[in-house]
């Protein structure tokens, strides 16, 4: 089960060098997959759930600065 919740009053970023929000409620969740993947598939039937939460509707996708080097807002990140 993927679920993370990070939010951060400062920008941050990954040890990657991603804003750190992004990569912790993300990124993160596609690497893990990613890396148990075929452990998944051999243990079929097997699931893997995503879950998250109704703050993404205050959110705003700033696409012409994903990283939020110009201005960070947390609840845009």
């Amino acid at each position: 089960m993927n679920n993370a919740g990070a939010m951060h009053t400062q920008r941050r970023e990954t040890a990657d060098g991603f804003e750190m929000t992004i990569g912790v409620n993300h990124l993160a969740h596609f690497l893990l997959t990613d890396l148990l993947l075929d452990m998944l598939k051999a243990s079929a039937p097997a699931r893997i759930v995503n879950v998250s939460s109704h703050a993404h509707y205050g959110g705003w996708i700033v696409f012409d600065d994903l990283q939020l080097t110009r201005l960070y807002i947390p609840m845009f990140a």
